[in-house]
């Protein structure tokens, strides 16, 4: 499943790979960081089903939510 993940702008790829490997997931290879706000940033990540909710623990993330495809009209 396709996930967005709202980090810190600290957390950096290697910080974040590390947290997902954990719960089972991993950064989507094809997609970069996208920068928000002056202290965030998301990263799109493949993981299971109930990723949202093994990754509250981690300091560095702020939210989690479902990435879907977009579709052009």
């Amino acid at each position: 499943m396709k996930w967005l993940v709202t980090t810190k702008r600290s957390c950096d790829a290697t910080k974040l790979d590390r947290a997902l490997a954990d719960v089972g997931a991993h950064l989507d290879t094809k997609t970069g960081v996208v920068p928000l706000v002056p202290d965030e940033q998301v990263w799109e990540v493949e993981g299971p089903p109930d990723l949202d909710r093994k990754l509250t623990d981690v300091d560095a993330i702020k939210e989690v939510f479902p990435s879907s495809n977009m579709s052009l009209y």
